[in-house]
């Protein structure tokens, strides 16, 4: 089940196999985000208590060798999730809404909704590497970066259930891959 309730292994009514195999991708994609983020929020939290019993389980999440190595590891890793973010929402922007908007144009308001979401998604996404940026450095920003971290995990959350509700069903009805 995805946040939305959504279960990735069913079609949505009318799926063609397109349309299926897109839906379960798409599906996929959100797991592996919110799976990431909740990773990386589990990480700051650690790494932010400098409790060194936490040392070993900061390792497991981002393969970190020390304390400073740990936050710097973290950075890259935050960065590079950001990025794939960034490009998740412009396939969803640029190709995916497009052709689901051809096919369900009452879903308009949705996919406006959406892109306004990724707009501020990108703001927050900026805002936490900004944070997480200072982390490696002699003075590092643990409350703003955990603070970051959890407006977007909320907001991401919200987001990706909102998509998941509306946006799946239309498409799962699209004949071939966007």
């Amino acid at each position: 089940m995805t946040g939305a309730g959504v279960d990735p292994g069913a079609a949505p009514p009318g799926a063609t196999p397109a349309g299926e195999a897109m839906v379960r991708t798409l599906v996929a994609a959100h797991g592996n985000l919110r799976h990431d983020l909740s990773s990386l929020q589990e990480a700051l939290r650690m790494v932010a208590a400098a409790d060194a019993r936490s040392v070993p389980e900061v390792r497991g999440i981002v393969d970190g060798l020390s304390m400073r190595q740990a936050a710097w590891q973290l950075r890259s890793f935050c960065e590079t999730y950001c990025q794939v973010v960034h490009a998740h929402h412009s396939i969803e922007d640029f190709r995916i809404f497009p052709a689901v908007l051809r096919t369900a144009p009452e879903l308009a308001p949705i996919v406006e909704r959406l892109t306004s979401d990724h707009a501020e998604l990108g703001r927050l996404l900026d805002v936490l590497v900004a944070a997480v940026e200072t982390l490696a450095g002699p003075q590092p920003s643990w409350t703003a970066s955990q603070d970051s971290i959890g407006v977007l995990a909320e907001r991401l959350a919200a987001h990706l259930d909102l998509e998941e509700e509306h946006i799946l069903p239309a498409l799962g009805r699209l004949p071939d891959w966007v």
